[in-house]
């Protein structure tokens, strides 16, 4: 696609290089935002549509292992032999230097992650899913960033689905059909978000504590085709591709 006129009379327009790659693309505003790529095809740089640049390094696998920002702010990232990362190391315009180290286990799971400002680890089922993060701050957390220990935990059915979050400021629960949509879910003030869905999970209407918030219309091949947001509705219509 090279481009978009909608029914407001905007443009949105693609151009891509010779290899077949985003080069640019321009929105309604007529803010464009460029692509340059080293001779593999990985993104070398990006200017958004102020003007604004953000440059990016890889290593000989194609791994992205620097970042710089346009304020000059610059990230490393540091991997293992297998691919994974152990560290980010932030860089900034005055010489400041962050570090944020990672642990994994053998299979590449997460199991903690460290900064100065505290330190989080993580727990998994047997299943691989994960059960509970658990955040510890240091003394810089707690006085900087008022951060506090805490604990989320995760409880899931025996098909694997979500059911519950637990954590020190209140509980988020789950309830789901047979296709796992989740129909009703607890806040933890208190409050139900409900789904309503037909056929094979195809969501019709969303209400909180039996008000409606939203409903939807879909065509004969389920494709969304209106949406209510109290007094406000958005249509959508599709060409022959479903575009």
């Amino acid at each position: 696609m090279s481009s978009h006129r909608r029914i407001t009379g905007s443009v949105e327009s693609w151009r891509y290089t010779p290899r077949g790659l985003l080069a640019a693309h321009t929105d309604e505003e007529k803010r464009e935002t460029r692509w340059q790529y080293t001779p593999e095809g990985r993104v070398a740089a990006l200017t958004n549509g102020n003007g604004a640049q953000y440059r990016f390094s890889h290593d000989a696998d194609g791994r992205l292992v620097r970042e710089v920002r346009p304020d000059g702010l610059s990230r490393t990232f540091i991997l293992d032999d297998s691919g994974y990362l152990t560290a980010i190391q932030t860089t900034g315009t005055q010489g400041g230097v962050r570090r944020e180290t990672q642990q994994r286990d053998a299979l590449g799971r997460l199991l903690r992650t460290e900064n100065e400002h505290g330190q989080r680890t993580f727990s998994y089922n047997r299943l691989d899913q994960i059960t509970a993060v658990t955040l510890t701050p240091t003394e810089a957390g707690q006085q900087q960033h008022q951060m506090q220990a805490d604990t989320v935990r995760f409880e899931y059915d025996r098909s694997g689905w979500l059911t519950a979050e637990h954590a020190g400021n209140g509980s988020i629960c789950y309830q789901r059909d047979a296709l796992g949509n989740p129909t009703d879910i607890t806040l933890p003030d208190g409050q139900h978000l409900t789904h309503l869905y037909y056929g094979s999970g195809h969501l019709l209407q969303t209400a909180l504590d039996g008000l409606t918030v939203s409903e939807y219309e879909r065509d004969s091949l389920h494709r969304q085709i209106m949406r209510t947001q109290g007094q406000l509705a958005t249509y959508s219509g599709y060409d022959d591709d479903g575009c």
